[in-house]
């Protein structure tokens, strides 16, 4: 298997798996209840850093903060999305083969 086909897969399949733990974390937290509107979140699009990061030490706002739990939830989604894409682009360019393609049943008259 092509080294940078298994890099790509590897790395979707750890975004999705931090993507199931987020969301794991938004539901046990009850984010979700809490701030329920999306793309504003607390009545803006970035919430305040003095919310979103309030509990010290600083690494427990990610596992115990509602608001910044539920902040990383979507835009991580998103920035899988973003990487998702921008890994389509730089695929090279396979003509399409089949049938309706002239592909394997085309005979050149």
């Amino acid at each position: 298997m092509n080294t940078r086909l298994r890099a790509t897969a590897v790395g979707l399949v750890v975004l999705v798996l931090a993507q199931i733990y987020l969301g794991a974390l938004v539901a046990g937290l009850r984010a979700g209840l809490i701030y329920n509107t999306w793309p504003t979140i607390d009545g803006a699009l970035v919430p305040a850093g003095a919310r979103l990061f309030f509990e010290q030490p600083l690494w427990r706002n990610f596992f115990e903060n509602a608001l910044t739990v539920q902040f990383q939830h979507p835009h991580d989604g998103l920035r899988g999305l973003a990487r998702r894409a921008v890994a389509l682009a730089r695929r090279p360019a396979v003509a399409p083969q089949g049938p309706l393609t002239g592909g394997f049943c085309s005979r050149s008259r």
